[in-house]
């Protein structure tokens, strides 16, 4: 029912085989809280998008706080190259569109078996 349940829900993900075998390398957000409350840990999309929400130090590192070799784009969209760079630094994102606005959001999982696509 909060965050808390959440990350009791990545402890027990991160050790037991099982449940990453359940989860795949996919797997849809519904399913995904299901699967938590299956397994006694209820949580919300909301819980969901705050625990993957990165900290400013998080963003300063992947916006340019450390070192990279020079990155070109070549001969690949902009989404293409979005996306390889975004992989790269083990990052997922999401587009949320409205009436009023469009964003991309950004998140990073500190749990590299725990993968969250909408």
């Amino acid at each position: 029912m909060s965050q808390q349940a959440l990350e009791q829900f990545i402890q027990k993900v991160t050790g037991s085989e099982e449940l990453q075998t359940r989860i795949g390398d996919e797997i849809d957000v519904d399913s995904l809280i299901a699967l938590g409350a299956e397994n006694g840990c209820e949580f919300t999309v909301e819980d969901l998008q705050e625990g993957v929400r990165l900290s400013d130090g998080e963003l300063d590192e992947v916006a340019g706080g450390t070192d990279k070799n020079y990155l070109v784009q070549y001969k690949e969209s902009d989404l293409n190259f979005v996306d390889r760079l975004a992989e790269h630094e083990g990052i997922s994102y999401y587009f949320r569109n409205s009436n009023s606005e469009n964003r991309m959001l950004l998140a990073k999982f500190h749990s590299p078996s725990l993968k969250v696509h909408r």
